[in-house]
């Protein structure tokens, strides 16, 4: 097109020296001077021309230069500058003279400046870490044409514009929001999976003779809190429709979660027992008295001490800890025992406040 309009000039060119050799005769022998109107209307529609071509040639020639960019080399940044450029070409085409919008070179202009405008905001956001394999395929399937995404270094721009992403907008963009919603859902699991492998259990000293380690109350309470928060969150997170990558894992962190949730709470139930018969029967004249349960209290006692709470000192951590088969093991049975020393000294105390009424 751009050599046809230069045809056009060199001819016009030749065709207007010969107006000018008449008219310049008309004047030498005082005659009238002849009106050609198409003369000059192909002088203004070359002008217009020459205005629409050379924008029609520096779009082509910046596009086709992005269009050769591996998508290795392309930064988000470099998207940018070329939305700001097109951006640029797109006002400089609003410019253009309204004699030319007719012409199917300022259309076809026109519809590719539109294009890439409209393309740069979803290809910006395909260069997102967010964006997985997963997310490049269901694109390939839509546009049914292929990526080389795999292989950034001979995937080029062009294959992008060629895929036509414009006509499957609705589509890609629904790809592209289920990629951020897929990337605060794995992050968030991540981040609690983060916190549960190096949360740390604090300790205290129980007794001035023994010294035992016990679970540090304020501590404990911070851990159910934050036990039942990250609970729900993964509850709420399995619940949702973009969970589908990350599904399992999620659904196995809250397993996870609310064993060691179980486990603390058995625990909790464990040292409150633990404490409050200690000096009964480790102290008192009570252990004369109940020489069986007394006898069964030293046994708990020494599993409690050694098999529990020594080694969840050394250990602190709480995941570590809380899924640990010894202590899972132990608990159930130290409860159950406890509370059968628990009821037999109760029986005890009311046998003696029967005996002794006020």
């Amino acid at each position: 097109a751009s050599d046809r309009l230069k045809r056009f000039e060199n001819e016009y060119q030749l065709k207007y020296a010969f107006y000018d050799i008449n008219r310049k005769g008309e004047n030498l022998f005082g005659l009238k001077n002849q009106q050609y109107p198409e003369l000059e209307q192909t002088n203004l529609e070359i002008k217009y021309l020459d205005k629409l071509y050379a924008l029609y040639n520096q779009v082509n020639e910046t596009t086709s230069s992005w269009e050769e960019k591996a998508w290795i080399d392309i930064e988000v940044t470099d998207i940018r500058n070329w939305e700001d450029l097109i951006a640029k070409y797109s006002e400089n085409c609003a410019k253009l003279p309204k004699g030319l919008k007719e012409w199917q070179a300022y259309r076809d202009l026109k519809e590719k400046i539109e294009n890439y405008k409209n393309v740069f905001p979803l290809i910006k956001e395909l260069k997102e870490p967010m964006i997985k394999e997963r997310h490049w395929n269901k694109i390939i399937e839509i546009t049914k044409k292929h990526l080389n995404y795999q292989h950034p270094e001979s995937f080029f721009f062009r294959e992008l514009i060629e895929a036509n992403l414009i006509s499957c907008l609705e589509e890609v963009e629904d790809i592209i929001d289920s990629a951020k919603k897929q990337d605060k859902i794995g992050k968030t699991k991540d981040e609690i999976k983060k916190v549960w492998n190096t949360y740390d259990f604090l300790f205290k000293e129980w007794g001035t003779k023994r010294k035992v380690p016990i679970l540090n109350g304020t501590c404990v309470e911070e851990i159910q809190e934050k036990l039942e928060e990250d609970i729900s969150t993964l509850s709420s997170l399995s619940a949702m429709r973009h969970v589908g990558p990350f599904k399992e894992e999620v659904q196995q962190l809250q397993e996870t979660l609310s064993d060691i949730q179980a486990t603390l709470d058995l625990w909790v139930k464990v040292q409150v027992l633990w404490t409050s018969l200690e000096r009964v029967f480790t102290e008192g004249d009570i252990s004369a008295i109940l020489t069986n349960e007394a006898k069964k209290f030293a046994k708990i006692d020494k599993a409690w001490v050694k098999s529990i709470m020594e080694k969840a000192n050394e250990q602190k951590k709480v995941k570590a800890c809380c899924q640990n088969e010894v202590i899972k093991l132990m608990l159930p049975n130290l409860q159950e025992d406890l509370e059968q020393c628990q009821k037999q000294l109760e029986k005890y105390l009311e046998m003696k406040r029967k005996a002794f009424p006020r």
